[in-house]
């Protein structure tokens, strides 16, 4: 650590930037699969945002500060290639949210001009984005769950892939704030040690009440996107449709269980 630097506080994931300082002298690391920390998953949706703001938010603050410093210090063309997609990674959610945003009007434009028909088939790309996210999890998946069978990952990974999309919003303003170089206190992730089924979490004092702004936006984004779908369905362009669904279902969820968790 003295010898990346010592220990700074300037982004969200210290434990990120510490390891790219300590790269960039030299030091190399070894990641031993088999070694399990003891940790806690968010079961409220309200923690699930805390953490994923201070991830993303955080791992921008870290491309920000390392990641032109690694190009130039990386050695070999896949180090490089390494170094920049996962410094940016959480940036996939501004790209996300933009495509969801202009994806409502393209149809309109898709209506009025279908003489660009070629063009519009570009949109394809979407699936091929999804097909690339399940086949990269199903590859984690069965490396690190061996005995489990596909039909548990097909139940579990939609659902996944929904919620992601819902929490596009959320996560783009984390991002955004890490890119302009924003500050923000570090948030802890509320843990309750429920263990099982026993324990709750209804008088934990890390449960913030109170409907703030960008949960009224997320409302605003579930009618924006639902007239997508009305609109898809009225102009019978049904290129669309699943991607429409999946948002309005993934920010109907996330709003629902922000406000369940009040």
């Amino acid at each position: 650590m003295e010898a990346a630097g010592g220990w700074s506080a300037d982004t969200l994931t210290e434990d990120l930037d510490l390891s790219y300082r300590a790269q960039m002298q030299g030091w190399k690391f070894q990641y031993l699969e088999e070694v399990e920390s003891p940790a806690e998953l968010p079961v409220l949706m309200p923690a699930i945002r805390s953490q994923h703001f201070r991830w993303n938010k955080g791992a921008a603050e870290c491309a920000r500060k390392n990641l032109l410093k690694s190009l130039k210090v990386q050695s070999g063309f896949f180090n490089k290639l390494h170094a920049f997609f996962h410094l940016t990674n959480s940036s996939i959610f501004i790209i996300i949210l933009l495509a969801a945003l202009l994806s409502v009007p393209m149809l309109f434009v898709q209506q009025a001009h279908p003489e660009l028909e070629g063009v519009y088939r570009l949109g394809s790309v979407f699936l091929l984005g999804f097909l690339s996210i399940a086949f990269f999890y199903w590859t984690a998946s069965r490396r690190l769950f061996p005995r489990r069978s596909w039909q548990y990952f097909l139940r579990l990974f939609p659902p996944f892939l929904v919620v992601s999309m819902g929490l596009s919003a959320h996560n783009t303003l984390a991002v955004a704030e890490g890119w302009l170089g924003k500050k923000s206190p570090f948030l802890r992730t509320p843990k309750f040690n429920i263990l099982g089924k026993e324990g709750g979490w209804k008088e934990n004092s890390y449960i913030r009440s109170g409907l703030s702004w960008l949960t009224v936006v997320e409302m605003l984004l579930i009618l924006y996107f639902a007239f997508g779908l009305a609109a898809g369905l009225y102009l019978q362009h049904w290129s669309l449709l699943p991607f429409h669904l999946m948002l309005v279902l993934g920010f109907s969820l996330v709003v629902f269980y922000t406000l369940r968790g009040r």
